[in-house]
């Protein structure tokens, strides 16, 4: 097992901070201020200055790994955020993935770390703060621009809980991570997880997605396809033994450092399936019934090998029902596209007709905000759920184009972009889209069903769920109350 960092030791530019703090507070300690002096008539005079500045020059020189723990301020919640409909919904910061399991909802979020909630959002518990006698888990990384609370994404089996620190899009204010965390007490405790020697590092990269099914953990990053080895396993010279480590696995030995941009798992009847979509490649497939191994399916994209327009990125959703079928939504640098494939007996993917014209909102950030998510599956139909960047509605939940003069509605807003889409299946298949976000902050990235059906939403304004019913029949209920994860972009004195 990896040794960690100690968290928040005091390296040499900590300890000039504070010397040039205590400076300063002792060049005002000769002249009190007017606060000092008003505690001091208000009866709660603090100890005197030279006092505090000796119990903090003593701190430093006799304990070296002291640490200074943050106390939130807020904001808790921003209210009235970004939507169409009334009333606008609070939102937080952003979450990259949700996994819910045994009655807990996880949250990766890209600035906190990992939230979660035991009552269907209603409240929320940090698992990765300070509690009472024990420090919290947040890394000190020397690498650029990582940070060990930016998560993108989380898986959850039980008890076990699987995050990949960083962010795997790499946008302007996203962060890269320190690699594989692990918990097996549902977030209580953490560890960090480390890549076997034969394996490139995962420190100071991002993740897309983990996907895991009992002890089955594979990991889409940005150097690749990453399996959880548990207990040991075998690298090319011999054997690892190391609990929870990682190893890449490279699905074409002509590009070994290529990333992928997403993983997705199904089970049913003892069989259990994982596919996976190598950036600018093709899309595999690890199948327990043919003996495990990773093989392409489907093969190019009608006319044009994956990835190949500006983008790249491909997003996937397998069916719980039928684990042959699984959709790839594409990012083109524009207008999105789907693909549908039924893997038996040497399937080929088939283009899907029918996704909602793009009118300047919803479609140009695939990079960024790519999500899907399989709904149901009944007779020739099935529903999948589409989410991208943002869509233009009005009041009553309704998305508006642009009138002639080329400008909006004036009573219209930005919402989330998110569409149930029923697809009829066939030679050529068709989707209807229903435009179902206009409750919903913009930028969305994660969509999770619970066993319950419910749909959960994580995007650039925090967590919502499906209200009753069918999802999107009703708005999207807001569960950000408490969910501290706003990103602090400026701060002043």
């Amino acid at each position: 097992m990896s040794e960690m960092r100690t968290r928040g030791k005091i390296d040499e530019r900590h300890q000039a901070f504070l010397e040039e703090r205590i400076g300063a507070v002792a060049a005002a300690a000769a002249a009190p201020s007017a606060a000092l002096v008003s505690e001091s008539v208000a009866g709660a005079a603090p100890a005197p200055a030279p006092a505090r500045i000796a119990e903090a020059q003593s701190m430093i020189a006799m304990n070296p790994d002291t640490h200074v723990e943050w106390e939130p301020l807020g904001p808790r919640i921003v209210r009235e955020g970004q939507a169409a409909t009334r009333p606008r919904p609070n939102v937080s910061g952003r979450v990259n993935a949700i996994a819910v399991s045994e009655g807990q909802v996880y949250v990766a979020a890209s600035n906190g770390g990992v939230w979660r909630s035991g009552d269907r959002g209603r409240t929320w518990e940090s698992t990765m703060q300070a509690r009472p006698h024990e420090r919290a888990f947040d890394e000190d990384p020397e690498i650029f621009m990582a940070d060990s609370l930016a998560c993108g994404a989380v898986a959850a089996v039980g008890q076990r809980v699987y995050v990949g620190t960083g962010e795997g899009y790499g946008f302007h204010d996203s962060y890269l991570g320190v690699g594989a965390v692990f918990s097996q007490d549902g977030g209580d405790s953490w560890q960090r997880e480390p890549a076997v020697e034969q394996s490139p590092a995962l420190e100071g990269q991002g993740f897309y997605r983990i996907a895991a099914w009992r002890d089955w953990v594979f990991a889409a990053t940005k150097i690749g396809l990453y399996e959880r080895l548990e207990e040991g396993g075998w690298a090319d010279d011999g054997p690892v033994i190391i609990e929870g480590s990682w190893r890449r696995v490279v699905l074409n030995s002509e590009k070994p450092n290529e990333m992928a941009t997403d993983v997705v798992v199904a089970s049913k009847d003892g069989r259990t399936v994982f596919y996976a979509a190598l950036y600018r490649d093709r899309v595999y497939r690890r199948d327990s019934a043919a003996g495990g191994g990773w093989s392409a399916v489907g093969g190019d994209l009608p006319g044009e090998p994956f990835g190949q327009k500006l983008g790249g990125r491909v997003s996937l959703a397998v069916s719980d029902v039928d684990l042959d079928v699984v959709y790839a939504l594409a990012d083109t640098g524009g207008q999105p596209q789907l693909y549908r494939l039924d893997a038996r007996s040497g399937g080929k993917w088939k283009q899907v007709t029918g996704l909602p014209a793009a009118d300047g909102d919803w479609h140009d950030q695939g990079y960024y905000n790519l999500a899907i998510a399989f709904g149901t599956a009944d007779g020739g139909k099935e529903r999948i759920y589409i989410g991208m960047a943002r869509a233009r509605a009005d009041a009553s939940g309704k998305r508006v184009a642009k009138g002639a003069d080329g400008k909006w509605p004036q009573e219209s807003e930005w919402s989330g972009a998110l569409f149930r889409c029923d697809v009829t299946l066939g030679d050529s298949p068709s989707l209807v889209p229903t435009f179902i976000g206009a409750s919903l902050h913009p930028d969305i990235h994660a969509l999770e069903f619970d066993e319950n059906g419910t749909l959960w939403v994580g995007c650039d304004g925090g967590v919502f769920r499906s209200g009753d019913g069918t999802p999107g029949e009703n708005p999207f209920v807001a569960c950000n109350d408490g969910l501290q994860t706003m990103t602090l972009e400026k701060f002043g004195q």
